[in-house]
């Protein structure tokens, strides 16, 4: 693999070469030069050496577009790695991701790393990092803005993990992780 990337137990990865690359603030999404002819399908998770990229969203026999994870539409379960709290991160656009964890939890500290809790990607995947130091609310838990572990603007090569079925979860993945309604169907 070109990233030095090895995949979680019973996957491999497949590396593409982002061939598409907006300059765009606006635009959320990469296409890269692999598609079904290379196993990949739409829900895969995409990575890069530094973390959780996005997902794929429309495949082609020879290429497939990929989600950002900072798309507005997307929300990742993760997990705080120092505290092992759950929650998810939604998109926001251009600006930081935005953690949301639901009733009365641990404070985050600016640094604390968000991994992935392996409920719609692999676990353990890097997602983003706490931007500042935040607590929870009497009544709405905890919310706190975090940046993500990738520098999109500099991508050129990527990661699909192939053979991860985006719709099987194990025992014990929502422990802790339903996110409120209005959070779109199809989340990471």
């Amino acid at each position: 693999d070109i990233l030095g990337l090895e995949p979680p137990a019973q996957l491999t990865s497949v590396t593409a070469r982002i061939f598409a690359n907006s300059t765009s603030d606006f635009d959320f999404v990469r296409f890269i030069d692999k598609g079904s002819e290379d196993g990949i399908v739409v829900g895969q998770p995409v990575v890069s050496d530094q973390g959780l990229v996005g997902r794929v969203t429309l495949v082609d026999s020879d290429s497939a577009r990929v989600a950002l994870i900072r798309d507005p539409t997307i929300s990742v379960a993760v997990r705080v790695e120092r505290t092992g709290e759950t929650g998810w991160v939604d998109g926001q656009g251009s600006g930081p991701l935005k953690l949301r964890m639901p009733g009365e939890r641990l404070p985050v500290f600016e640094g604390d790393r968000l991994v992935t809790t392996g409920s719609s990607s692999p676990p353990d995947i890097v997602v983003a990092s706490i931007s500042e130091d935040a607590e929870s609310g009497v009544n709405f838990g905890l919310v706190a803005d975090a940046d993500p572990a990738n520098e999109f603007s500099r991508l050129r090569f990527v990661s699909v993990l192939i053979g991860w079925d985006p719709l099987t979860i194990t025992e014990g993945d929502l422990v802790g992780e339903t996110p409120p309604e209005g959070i779109p169907e199809g989340d990471l």
